[in-house]
């Protein structure tokens, strides 16, 4: 009984927390542009590293759906952790690693908008890391019925999916302001790489998870390049092309991937 209710305490506690840690986090990305930190906004700082894998500025606006799918994951952890149906839905593990995320989110920002790029690469990395954790624990959940897909599953899949797009374009920023050679291959050509390579994350989510949430994301970026890159006065046709050939596979991998997943009877949720 004592244990019991000492897990169940903990469960609220760091539920609580992470209420609070969301909050922060939020309140940090909403004074960094509109302070903004260092003076400068998100999006000045990455002007200063330009690239051809940066999507259009409205692409970004992505943040305003994950945040909102955040708010759903903490008020659920909450609610579970006090009505005892936490068991099969979260864990103390995942409640702490989310945490996490949050501090390291907040931290990014600040060494973003001071331009520490490396340390920032680093955060990022972390951040990518935590996020690949909390994917695969949340994977290992009972999560079946709706309500549980849309405030526990969804979101870590759709914040994994734009940190894993984040995480190449600060690597990209790195190297730019690294002054990096690319072995002498033309910028454009890597960027249909690194398109490339996005495209070959979203397919294995698909294939080992039927996780169409994180290639949604993936296939969002893909169009914010494809706008990024036709509205500037030279336009980069073979980027173009590429981003509508792989996001064509993408759309047709996910149709493919709704079609053929099993059918499922409605679970009345706990």
């Amino acid at each position: 009984m004592n244990a019991a209710l000492s897990l169940k305490t903990r469960h609220v506690l760091l539920a609580s927390l992470n209420i609070l840690f969301y909050a922060g986090m939020l309140a940090v990305n909403a004074l960094a542009n509109a302070l903004p930190i260092n003076g400068l906004d998100t999006g000045d700082v990455s002007a200063q590293y330009p690239n051809l894998f940066v999507p259009a500025g409205i692409t970004f606006s992505i943040w305003a759906l994950i945040y909102l799918l955040l708010f759903f994951y903490v008020v659920y952890g909450l609610y579970v952790s006090l009505t005892d149906t936490f068991d099969g839905v979260i864990t103390l593990k995942t409640q702490i690693i989310f945490s996490l995320t949050c501090l390291v989110n907040a931290g990014w920002i600040f060494l973003w908008h001071y331009k520490l790029i490396f340390l920032s690469e680093l955060a990022m990395l972390l951040f990518l890391a935590l996020l690949i954790r909390l994917f695969l624990d949340t994977e290992k959940l009972k999560l079946h019925g709706f309500i549980k897909a849309v405030a526990v599953k969804i979101p870590v899949s759709v914040y994994l999916g734009w940190i894993t797009v984040a995480t190449i374009a600060n690597t990209t920023a790195l190297l730019v302001a690294r002054n990096w050679g690319a072995w002498g291959i033309p910028e454009n050509i890597w960027t249909m790489i690194m398109m490339t390579a996005a495209l070959v994350l979203a397919v294995l989510m698909l294939y080992k998870r039927g996780n169409i949430a994180y290639s949604l994301v993936v296939a969002w970026a893909l169009i914010g390049i494809i706008l990024k890159r036709t509205a500037q006065e030279y336009v980069y046709l073979d980027i173009v092309t590429a981003a509508y050939a792989i996001l064509a596979v993408l759309t047709v991998l996910i149709v493919i991937t709704l079609i053929k997943r099993p059918k499922v009877k409605p679970v009345r949720e706990a």
